[in-house]
């Protein structure tokens, strides 16, 4: 036995290997999977990034607005506020943080500060959970009444389609040809 021999290592070749010189083995290649969940977190990253400026812009509508309150008001807006600062860890929380945000900043002229569950300090709680307590508000319907009202259909059209959240929908009130 030579020196050299006992310190190689025998490796096997497959025959596959002796014959054409090439591995049977393929490169790894990046599935599709692998590909779409790299486009989603890059697009994750865009929503985020344009939730954390949308944020920014609206904090400091918040921290003006508060300068008016009297000092109990303002002591609780500062918690929320700091609260509210914390960077989220993922979409969620952002899309929560937000939606608080701006409920905050649509309230301020009703003393939000005053009712809960803004009137006392946050809780330590995720803002997602935080955002399931926030109470809805109900809008204003009566125009929705009268339209009901002053149709033929009695709205039986109008129910079958959906209601837009933001922005209106445009009737027009077509007589029949008799």
């Amino acid at each position: 036995m030579q020196p050299n021999e006992s310190n190689r290592r025998t490796v096997l070749k497959s025959p596959d290997l002796l014959v054409t010189g090439k591995s049977n083995l393929k490169k790894c290649d990046l599935s599709k999977d692998t590909q779409r969940m790299r486009q989603e977190g890059g697009e994750n990253q865009r929503k985020l990034k344009n939730l954390n400026r949308q944020f920014e812009r609206d904090i400091l509508r918040l921290e003006n607005s508060i300068n008016s309150m009297d000092v109990s008001d303002k002591t609780v807006a500062t918690e929320w506020i700091t609260k509210l600062k914390a960077r989220p860890p993922n979409l969620n929380e952002a899309l929560a943080r937000n939606y608080i945000l701006t409920h905050l900043l649509q309230l301020t002229h009703l003393q939000i500060f005053k009712c809960k569950p803004f009137c006392r300090p946050p809780p330590q709680n995720s803002l997602s959970k935080i955002k399931s307590r926030i109470p809805t508000i109900c809008g204003r319907t009566n125009n929705i009444d009268d339209l009901y009202e002053n149709i033929r259909d009695n709205g039986k059209f109008l129910n079958k389609l959906p209601l837009p959240r933001d922005g209106a929908f445009f009737v027009i009130h077509l007589l029949p040809n008799i």
